[in-house]
């Protein structure tokens, strides 16, 4: 483990122009959560719309499109940020059988998205318009998952 002191001399001399501060140096880490929850959220919209039909089914396909947009954008943060191309190994995510159930885990999905995005907002301001954007997209998936599910139970 690294004092406090010899990391910032660290940071001191690999610190180029336009490089991130020690409150951003904690950024990218935290992208690499996001973006591996993107990309199951993603996965897991994808497999739903396979269940649906009609407009149901083409806006689940347009909503992991976005997912794995929102993905792709944190991607470019982190490089942005580190320089480093990002590597994650690809999870999956357990979708329940009965049609119910998994609406009401893909809702749960996009609200936790909805409020990490607000935290990152709130944690890393320089970034605020990235987050309030993909939190807001993530809010209105929420909603229209919501809506389906209502239609489902009757």
């Amino acid at each position: 483990m690294v004092d406090r002191e010899t990391e910032q001399e660290i940071w001191r001399r690999v610190r180029q122009p336009g490089s991130m501060t020690a409150e951003e140096a904690l950024l990218p880490e935290k992208l690499e959560r996001m973006i591996l929850e993107q990309k199951l959220n993603a996965e897991g919209l994808k497999a739903l719309s396979a269940r649906l039909s009609g407009p149901e089914r083409q806006v689940f396909l347009r909503m992991a499109a976005e997912n794995d947009n929102r993905a792709r954008e944190l991607t470019t943060l982190h490089y942005l940020l580190t320089g480093r191309r990002l590597r994650l190994k690809q999870e999956s995510v357990p979708i329940p059988k009965l049609l119910p159930e998994a609406l009401r885990e893909a809702y749960f999905r996009q609200q936790q998205a909805m409020r990490d995005f607000r935290n990152l907002s709130r944690e890393f301001s320089g970034y605020s318009e990235l987050f309030d954007r993909l939190g807001g997209e993530a809010v209105r998936q929420s909603r229209f998952i919501l809506q389906t599910l209502q239609g489902k139970l009757g």
